[in-house]
């Protein structure tokens, strides 16, 4: 299937400045009436009960429609630019359904300094009742997300939109009165509108995330593992939940993945291997040209990564230095060695880096 995971955010100015909506995808409040998170408010100045404000909404891709709306005997029926596992949107109604209009406050990461230029950019649409006329939501900063009329500072409307997605970006230079402001608020006083949560789909969701087959020695274990993804749930197959599963036997394991309204299901299996540590040397070799036993080399080896050969005389003179896998040519300082009885120590390591010795004689013939 084909993945989208949310998880880079459009609500970030360009200048060195940078100061960032905390919350651009929307997961700090329910769904529907939301009265308020650390990082997203409902505010609205003359409601009597905040929660009755903006309107929490998700976009449902199995249902092709958005969940989480109030009754407001309207339909928000506009489906975002990119249908994907995540998609959150808040519903904001204009002076006709609140007098003075609906509003939502986003907080940032660090307060506004005066002075200092900085850009939004924000992803709209006029839909549901009274957004005939479009929707031009006025955006104010503030240190308080509750929006008393004689303390906001407003920066701007946005271009209207109407019955589609208009992405905008609003750029201003921080004012002394909006020095120390952490809320970025946006408010229908003229028409209602949907406002998209600016998480990026920018990344698709690998369709494998677990690693191919695999062998495992006795003894050992292995760690298979999921990406760490905030709001994304996984139930392996013997029922555990969390971001990994460590397994010492061979089997098949596999892992049902859950994002939002996403879900998918990745197995792998693990096979026994043998790991015993074998490396076999001949007693002779040839090297006379008939293609049989040319080389000094192991004639079996086992969960061996790596070898080193040396080949000594009788009285202990060093004729040869080399890979074991390459082995020894039965020639010695550009000359071939004389026929006879050789001795041999391979000095190897296997595949988890332990260190082995091997000494033995060979009898090279001609």
């Amino acid at each position: 299937m084909n993945w989208r995971l949310s998880l880079f955010l459009l609500f970030c100015p360009s200048f060195v400045f940078a100061q960032q909506i905390v919350d651009s995808c929307f997961l700090s409040v329910s769904l529907g009436r939301f009265t308020g998170s650390d990082d997203i408010q409902n505010t609205c100045w003359k409601c009597t009960i905040r929660a009755f404000a903006s309107d929490m909404m998700e976009w449902d891709p199995t249902q092709n429609n958005w969940i989480g709306k109030l009754d407001h005997n309207t339909t928000v029926d506009l489906p975002p630019p990119v249908q994907n596992c995540l998609t959150r949107a808040i519903w904001i109604g204009g002076p006709a359904w609140t007098p003075e209009g609906e509003g939502v406050a986003l907080r940032l990461d660090k307060p506004l300094e005066a002075g200092k230029s900085y850009d939004f950019t924000f992803t709209y649409a006029a839909d549901g009742g009274y957004s005939e006329e479009g929707f031009a939501p006025v955006i104010f900063t503030h240190t308080y997300y509750g929006l008393p009329p004689n303390t906001p500072a407003i920066v701007d409307t946005l271009p209207r939109a109407f019955n589609s997605w208009e992405t905008n970006t609003l750029t201003f230079t921080a004012t002394q009165k909006q020095h120390g402001h952490t809320w970025i608020i946006l408010l229908a006083y003229d028409g209602s509108g949907t406002l998209l949560s600016n998480c990026k789909q920018s990344q698709p969701f690998p369709d494998k995330f677990l690693p191919d087959d695999l062998l495992l020695c006795e003894g050992d274990s292995v760690t298979l593992s999921v990406p760490d993804v905030p709001n994304m749930t996984q139930e392996w197959s013997d029922q555990s939940t969390g971001s990994s599963l460590t397994v010492d036997k061979p089997g098949e394991y596999s892992v049902e993945v859950n994002y939002f309204y996403c879900s998918g299901r990745d197995t792998t299996r693990i096979f026994p291997r043998d790991c015993d540590v074998r490396l076999t040397m001949p007693n002779v070799f040839s090297p006379n040209f008939d293609e049989y036993n040319e080389r000094f080399i192991p004639i079996e080896t086992n969960y061996v990564s790596s070898g080193h050969l040396t080949i000594l005389n009788r009285w202990g003179e060093i004729l040869f230095k080399g890979d074991v896998f390459s082995g020894w040519d039965g020639r010695t300082k550009s000359r071939d060695a004389s026929t006879g009885v050789y001795y041999y120590k391979v000095d190897f390591s296997d595949e988890k880096g332990r260190n082995y010795q091997r000494l033995g004689i060979v009898s090279l013939l001609r």
